[in-house]
């Protein structure tokens, strides 16, 4: 799940588009909220019945949750699109 979303966000999402973020980065971003998504039950996940192949994840969030350890450690290319949303927030 991790590797799709990074690759669809990193190709598609308007933000991480103009920020220039890789795959690889927003996989570990997705890698971070994997465990408390799961614990939340915050996912759709949607799969080929056929094969059971991944093609499709949604990742929700509960905006009163605490943000996981090691956000720290992102790319600083998140820097502007956190600043953005945190502007939306006030």
């Amino acid at each position: 799940m991790a590797t799709l979303l990074g690759e669809v966000f990193s190709r598609y999402d308007p933000s991480a588009v103009a920020v220039g973020l890789t795959t690889s980065e927003f996989e570990v971003f997705v890698r971070l909220l994997s465990p408390m998504v799961a614990d939340e039950g915050l996912r759709i996940v949607a799969r080929l019945v056929c094969t059971g192949e991944l093609v499709g994840a949604l990742l929700t969030e509960d905006s009163a949750s605490t943000l996981p350890d090691g956000m720290d450690r992102l790319s600083t290319k998140f820097d502007p699109i956190f600043d953005i949303l945190g502007q939306l927030d006030k």
